[in-house]
């Protein structure tokens, strides 16, 4: 971060209970983790730069509202909560949202991550201003959107899921630790500036909690989520990794979608599988059908020859009395 970075922003005077700071400098020193990835690997399109606003921006947040900081609605703050964990950023689903953003549709991807999308018009804004003012208009729902999170629930709902918070609780979403982004500007969209977000591991699973309530960490023990975690206490926030001395570079995979021939391909297999699965069946049901038969005959069959002993049974004994 830098003082150009830095003076974008006039609303960082104060991010938890536990440490008042003035200074923007020091808030991204203090809340970025150590960096975790490798530049050579993510693409040219954003630099460290960048990526470093996107993850101290994200864990600012994050620390605000475990602490207690962020407003529900006027007056009413969030809960506190524990089990935060920091975000990393990671150059695999950096490229993974680039390419999305790259088809340049104003819709969500069908990849099995989370993903935060934000469109501005044709105005000359720089890459900063949109990062910026991505993350403010994502987080701006926690506040705008009516019916959302209280002071005592904090549940991903079926019906949350239907309002317009979704951005924000993909940011919130407390197991997520890895963020990538993607930016492109789209003349198909009248050069409009997409900007697409990937998260790992994916938020906003239905009746899961967008995070704990409770109290921040303090010590290391308080942070349960993920075996051989630390505790930053001064921010509240957990840490997956600050144990590793290496960049950390965990294998992220994201399905692709099938091509053409794959789902033709695919669709035969499931034909021929079903169709096998009806020839057995019939089959059994036919042999089953036998098995009835055989039985109610050899039952009957039964019968007549128990009806025929009982009848020579009396004869034999009526003949001792004649």
């Amino acid at each position: 971060m830098n003082e150009a970075i830095c003076s974008e922003r006039s609303d960082l005077n104060e991010f938890s209970n536990k440490i008042w700071v003035t200074d923007c400098l020091t808030i991204s020193r203090l809340l970025r983790p150590k960096k975790t990835y490798n530049s050579n690997q993510c693409l040219n399109i954003l630099n460290d730069t960048h990526r470093d606003l996107i993850i101290d921006e994200h864990n600012i947040l994050r620390s605000q509202i475990i602490n207690g900081k962020s407003n529900i609605k006027k007056g009413i703050k969030a809960p506190k909560g524990k089990n935060m964990y920091k975000i990393y950023y990671n150059c695999d689903l950096e490229k993974s949202a680039q390419e999305w953003a790259n088809e340049c549709i104003w819709d969500h991807s069908d990849l099995d991550v989370g993903e935060n999308l934000f469109m501005i018009g044709a105005e000359n804004y720089n890459k900063i201003k949109t990062i910026f003012m991505a993350i403010e208009d994502w987080w701006k729902e926690l506040e705008n959107v009516s019916g959302g999170i209280s002071t005592n629930n904090t549940i991903y709902s079926r019906a949350l899921s239907k309002l317009r918070i979704g951005h924000w609780s993909q940011i919130s979403w407390a197991k997520t630790t890895f963020v990538g982004c993607g930016y492109k500007s789209c003349e198909n969209l009248n050069d409009r500036t997409i900007l697409v977000c990937h998260y790992l591991p994916q938020g906003n699973v239905i009746n899961g909690p967008i995070y704990e309530i409770g109290n921040p960490c303090k010590f290391d023990a308080d942070c349960e989520t993920y075996p051989f975690s630390t505790c930053e206490n001064f921010t509240g926030l957990c840490d997956r990794f600050i144990l590793r001395n290496e960049i950390i570079s965990e294998p992220i995979l994201i399905p692709k979608e099938p091509t053409d021939a794959e789902e033709i391909e695919l669709n035969e297999v499931k034909y021929d599988v079903l169709e096998n699965l009806n020839q057995n069946i019939t089959a059994l049901t036919f042999e089953k059908s036998k098995f009835v038969e055989t039985f109610e005959d050899l039952q009957n069959f039964g019968n007549i020859i128990s009806v025929n002993f009982f009848i020579i049974f009396i004869i034999c004994f009526l003949s001792n009395f004649l």
